[in-house]
């Protein structure tokens, strides 16, 4: 009995379907200085303040969401009781979005040419499966959230260690992908595009390491207040090592006028820019993939930082003036037990049996650190990156004056 040879089944494109299609090997972006002269990136409809306000408001609220979301299930809801609910739910949720792909794409069929888009593709059968797995797990995601920051300490080590990977991974890419658009000018020759050295977009880890050990530390073995003080410390030692050194290209106000535009352009682009067309510079990174990224540093960096300072909060010190039996030292460090989500509630707390204006002041703090103090530090911790963007632009706007 002879055998056939063993030979690969081979397919072409499309006569697979994509789960069981064989998937190209995953690069990692190279940022090629690419062809075409970049696109002007339109003012967005809202502003770029506006739109990372609401995210990082966006963020501290979310997580005060999942905390009592957390909370009710653990309450209320075994571990069996709840993967069962979510399953249901989530069938539930998955046959309802099928079948109102299918209405859709019906609808948009009996149209025909009046349909002003394209037809949309049929929703995978699989979408009934995902549904019923994710729910669940989402649930169980919220559940464990809540568990690990009832004590501050355990969830903000998990916070701090969950952004500093993010940032080493992921950190350099807004500055990578500004290097690019800069040397895409149409006054930069192909020649300088190609053998110029990039220099690394990774921002100052140790100093960010600096900052979330001192936001971790601090508040749980002193206090929230010396914690705010110890940021603001820490955040005044990398300005004087990092952006001091930077006032020989010119007056202080001018060299930080230049980094925060800098600053903001690179947060602006990295968001919003996008080729108009095939003549236009075409970055590696689509703007959904961008855009992702960005959420992903400025999220992590801002949960953590809101659950190590309490929000900004700088509550102790008026507790100790403005509540009666509490007890603190000399040095306003308290004695007052903060697990169990004590170290969340604790201002509003102490403060709601008889607000004064004392007590509104505190608050007012709060929201102003909460405004300030983030971008204070990502200034400070990408400073050095922006001052070599600048020297880039300055070097190729000399160039250009010369006539090279």
């Amino acid at each position: 009995m002879t055998h056939e040879s063993t030979v690969p089944w081979t397919f072409q494109e499309g006569e697979l379907p994509s789960w069981a299609a064989a998937q190209p090997k995953k690069e990692e972006f190279d940022f090629d200085f690419g062809i075409g002269v970049p696109a002007v990136t339109p003012e967005p409809v809202w502003p770029l303040f506006s739109r990372i306000m609401l995210f990082r408001l966006a963020v501290a609220l979310g997580f005060l969401l999942v905390v009592r979301s957390g909370e009710s299930l653990s309450n209320s809801t075994g571990v069996i009781e709840l993967l069962v609910v979510g399953c249901l739910s989530g069938f539930g949720l998955g046959a309802l979005l099928y079948a109102f792909s299918i209405w859709k794409r019906v609808s948009a069929t009996n149209l025909g040419p009046l349909y002003p888009h394209s037809i949309p593709a049929a929703s995978s059968p699989w979408l009934l499966l995902y549904a019923p797995l994710a729910v669940p797990l989402f649930l169980i995601a919220i559940r464990c959230s809540y568990w690990l920051f009832e004590s501050r300490f355990s969830g903000v080590v998990f916070a701090s260690l969950a952004c500093l990977g993010v940032f080493y991974r992921f950190g350099g890419r807004p500055i990578n992908f500004m290097q690019e658009l800069i040397l895409a000018d149409v006054s930069v020759s192909p020649t300088e595009r190609r053998q110029r050295i990039r220099f690394s977009g990774r921002p100052d880890m140790a100093l960010l390491a600096a900052l979330l050990v001192t936001a971790l530390l601090v508040p749980a073995y002193l206090s929230t207040a010396w914690g705010i003080v110890a940021v603001l410390i820490v955040c005044g030692l990398g300005f004087r090592r990092n952006v001091l050194p930077l006032f020989r290209y010119g007056r202080w106000y001018r060299v930080l006028a230049a980094m925060m535009l800098r600053a903001q352009r690179v947060s602006l682009e990295y968001l919003d820019y996008q080729p108009l067309d095939l003549l236009h510079w075409r970055p590696p990174e689509p703007v959904k993939y961008r855009r992702s990224i960005f959420l992903l540093l400025l999220g992590t960096f801002d949960l953590t930082m809101v659950t190590a300072l309490t929000y900004y909060c700088p509550w102790e010190p008026f507790a100790a003036f403005l509540t009666p039996g509490f007890r603190s030292n000399f040095f306003l460090v308290h004695d007052y037990a903060v697990g169990d989500y004590r170290w969340l509630q604790a201002p509003l707390t102490l403060m709601e049996p008889d607000p004064t204006v004392a007590g509104f002041f505190c608050f007012a703090l709060a929201i102003i650190f909460f405004f300030l103090i983030p971008p204070i530090a990502l200034f400070v911790v990408y400073s050095e990156q922006l001052a070599q963007l600048e020297n880039l632009a300055q070097e190729l706007k000399r160039a250009q004056r010369r006539g090279i």
